[in-house]
């Protein structure tokens, strides 16, 4: 069993280190930034925000793009065959050029492995679509 004092030093130690603010001994006055520090602080959330507006538009499972996925499938002659391959995507300014591969049933009943080519916005809107 410990003594009593290695308890009161420990909870010597403790107090002292909330009364200075943090565990590495910097005081308050140290963690306040100038604004200039805070305009550079806030950009990079900036331009996260901007990443997150056109990764929203991409299923997190599979990597498919949404809109144009539910686009292809209202035009399949036999939507339940299909099957996601892979699906790649360029940012071009505010426009998004995605293009999927995908498997689906033809007309015959046997599965082929088709493209699909589309011009998006950066909050989804399709603009174009051409299937190759």
């Amino acid at each position: 069993m410990k003594p009593i004092t290695d308890y009161v030093k420990h909870a010597l130690t403790v107090l002292l280190l909330v009364s200075t603010g943090s565990v590495d001994g910097k005081g308050l006055e140290d963690e306040r930034r100038l604004p200039d520090e805070m305009l550079q602080l806030q950009r990079p959330e900036s331009a996260y925000g901007e990443q997150s507006r056109f990764a929203e538009q991409f299923n997190t499972t599979d990597g498919s793009h949404i809109v144009l996925t539910q686009y292809l499938l209202k035009r399949l002659r036999m939507p339940e065959s299909y099957v996601h391959v892979r699906t790649n995507y360029e940012r071009k300014g505010e426009r998004l050029h995605v293009q999927t591969v995908y498997r689906a049933k033809n007309a015959k009943g046997m599965y082929c492995t088709q493209r699909i080519t589309a011009v998006a916005s950066l909050d989804g809107a399709l603009f174009g679509v051409s299937f190759a």
